[in-house]
């Protein structure tokens, strides 16, 4: 087995084929796309006109190649949960998530984002502690900022599997990074802090799931609470995009209301400004439309050129802000499923469908 030979035309790399012209004696081929003459690899020494590679051989028209590249590491799942609900939807929530660890494969990593007026980041390496990193709701972040701020630094060539390596191996005192001084242990752990195999930090994430209470921000009886979804679904994709970037990730984003805070305000924070309607788009008297829209289509950007897929679970009777919402769904291939609440069965049948296993025992993903 060996690699197939390609064109070396900058916007060409067609494969050798039948179809493609070849000097035995120059030992050279010319691709019959771009007219570029490419010179053989050392291992066709031996070729002639008798003596010919399958690529070559006219009747061979398709050949699979078994390529020495390693496997794709492990697939990532990011939770990001609403905290801005009642108790009762809340517990229901934080139930089937926990739900959700026991049927993903162990070697999966995990992590989780919770938000309400801030954005929390939980780390899930410590088990002694519970600890998270806060971030303001009302503030735009970069992937370079975020990155900055959790010192998440290189994730190397295998994505966050690789971080964690990397970070079982760094020293007790942080004596560098593969050999380099300087590197402590916190920053040589990266992203790694935040993203774990399940089988190695379900208990972790299962106590903080426990633990974690509503959103202590106080919410007057005639406003709607202050919900940041914007800034958590940039975060959760800065964060993935810069230690998982070309690998398969999932976004799990489980919301109960409209964002009211920038960047991606969907509505006013008083009960009495009620939300758009389709008539208010049409007529552009939506105030509020056009700037989540920009805002929700660079975050589907970033993912699309990271690789990385967003699901929306929304769960409320009040509208959530789908509509400029969409385009992190259909961009990134994710899933929408809207239920009046957790409680609904829905949600909860839609939930456990989508993680359910195949006959192979491999992820469906809503593939049924």
């Amino acid at each position: 087995p060996y690699e197939p030979v390609t064109c070396k035309a900058a916007n060409c790399h067609a494969v050798l084929n039948p179809y493609c012209r070849v000097d035995v004696r120059a030992k050279l081929w010319i691709c019959p796309f771009c007219m570029q003459r490419n010179a053989l690899p050392p291992h066709y020494a031996d070729i002639s006109e008798t003596n010919l590679p399958a690529e070559l051989i006219p009747n061979f028209t398709t050949v699979e190649y078994n390529l020495p590249r390693q496997p794709a590491p492990p697939p990532v799942f990011l939770f990001v949960l609403d905290t801005c609900l009642r108790e009762d939807e809340l517990r229901t929530a934080k139930e089937y998530v926990i739900k959700s660890l026991a049927l993903l494969p162990p070697e999966s990593f995990v992590g989780l984002i919770t938000f309400g007026m801030n954005v929390h980041l939980h780390v899930l390496a410590e088990a002694e502690c519970s600890k998270s990193y806060v971030l303001k709701g009302e503030k735009e972040y970069t992937a370079q900022k975020v990155a900055e701020l959790l010192s998440l630094g290189f994730a190397g060539g295998r994505g966050v599997a690789s971080t964690a390596a990397m970070g079982r191996g760094a020293g007790p005192q942080g004596g560098g990074l593969n050999g380099y001084p300087g590197e402590d242990k916190a920053q040589a752990f990266g992203a790694a802090r935040f993203l774990q195999p399940v089988s190695e930090c379900d208990f972790t994430l299962t106590s903080i799931l426990e633990e974690l209470q509503i959103d202590p921000w106080p919410v007057a009886a005639n406003q709607r609470a202050k919900r940041c979804t914007g800034s958590a679904l940039s975060i959760a994709v800065a964060l993935l995009e810069t230690c998982h970037a070309g690998f398969g990730a999932r976004i799990e984003l489980l919301v109960g209301g409209p964002g009211t805070m920038e960047p991606g305000k969907v509505a006013g924070m008083e009960l009495g400004d009620v939300l758009r309607s389709h008539s208010d788009i049409e007529k552009e008297q939506a105030p509020y439309v056009k700037k989540a829209l920009a805002v929700y289509e660079g975050i589907a950007a970033r993912a699309v050129n990271a690789g990385h897929t967003i699901d929306i679970w929304a769960c409320s009777l009040d509208q959530v802000g789908l509509y400029e919402m969409k385009s992190c769904v259909d961009r990134t291939a994710g899933v929408f499923v809207m239920a009046e609440s957790f409680n609904h069965p829905m949600f909860k049948r839609s939930f456990e469908m989508f993680f359910a296993r195949d006959e192979n025992d491999h992820l469906m993903l809503g593939a049924q």
